[in-house]
């Protein structure tokens, strides 16, 4: 069996590897809360995390969020609206990191959803949603004038 490929599908193929190429490389890593072993309990505020998530950053496909927590203290819950409202942290669908140096790859549009293992931490408002979009493309550059 043979494949004839086109040079136009070439073209398209090398446009999107370049462009896939370019937004990766301008992806960048975020500490939630903006500081070291900021995932912790007592917060600064109840909607420390929610201000920082929301006022803060844009995140896009291929960034990173890094949870710094003691780890023997603290742990990372990722999990569905409903459990992030409710605190649950004993979901089906939940996924658990207790290693002090959480990294989580932004790779889907949408919110996600993260609380602390301790349910009373949550219920005072250790817990953020994470809004991921997709990397804006730089405007185009205006043509000079004749």
């Amino acid at each position: 069996m043979k494949i004839m490929v086109s040079s136009s599908s070439i073209l398209l193929i090398t446009i999107f590897s370049i462009g896939l190429l370019i937004s990766c490389s301008e992806s960048k890593e975020y500490i939630v809360g903006d500081g070291k072993k900021s995932w912790r309990f007592p917060l600064p505020s109840f909607h420390a995390f929610t201000n920082w998530a929301s006022t803060h950053h844009q995140f896009t496909i291929g960034d990173t969020i890094v949870f710094e927590y003691d780890r023997t203290k603290e742990s990372v819950h990722e999990v569905d609206e409903h459990d992030y409202i409710k605190c649950n942290t004993r979901g089906h669908n939940n996924d658990r990191y207790y290693g002090g140096n959480t990294k989580i790859v932004l790779d889907r549009l949408g919110v996600r959803y993260f609380i602390s293992g301790r349910k009373g931490h949550c219920k005072m408002g250790l817990k953020v949603a994470v809004i991921t979009v997709m990397p804006s493309s730089s405007p185009p550059s205006p043509s000079p004038s004749p």
